[in-house]
């Protein structure tokens, strides 16, 4: 978070506190703790956490797929990877806040690729 926009956000008497969680603590799926790893911890009713959402696999990485900026596999519109034969699509491709929707919206995108390559070599 920049300066300025830690200002702002303290101007309306709101704490910023940027140490590492260790545990979230409550009980019936509600926050009452978080406990920090320095062995502070903090009584809330709610709060906002920004996760780093990275790839739970180096699969696409060990195959040569390129990066996207947001740590995703790199791909084209229609989920084509720099590896030829290699598609990806969803949450693989772009590693941000996962809809199902965008996923399957992007499955079809990366199955509309597949069929137009397959057809391309085999007919064309």
């Amino acid at each position: 978070m920049k300066t300025h926009q830690k200002h702002l956000i303290q101007k309306k008497g709101i704490k910023i506190i940027e140490n590492r969680v260790k545990a979230f603590v409550g009980e019936n799926g509600q926050m009452e703790k978080v406990v920090f790893e320095n062995g502070e911890s903090v009584t809330v009713k709610g709060g906002f956490v920004l996760p780093r959402p990275s790839q739970t696999s180096d699969f696409a990485k060990d195959l040569g797929c390129e990066s996207n900026s947001l740590g995703g596999i790199s791909t084209d519109s229609y989920g084509r990877t720099n590896i030829k034969g290699v598609y990806a699509a969803g949450d693989a491709s772009i590693v941000a806040p996962a809809q199902l929707i965008i996923a399957a919206a992007e499955g079809l995108q990366a199955a509309v690729g597949v069929n137009r390559d397959l057809i391309e070599t085999e007919f064309l």
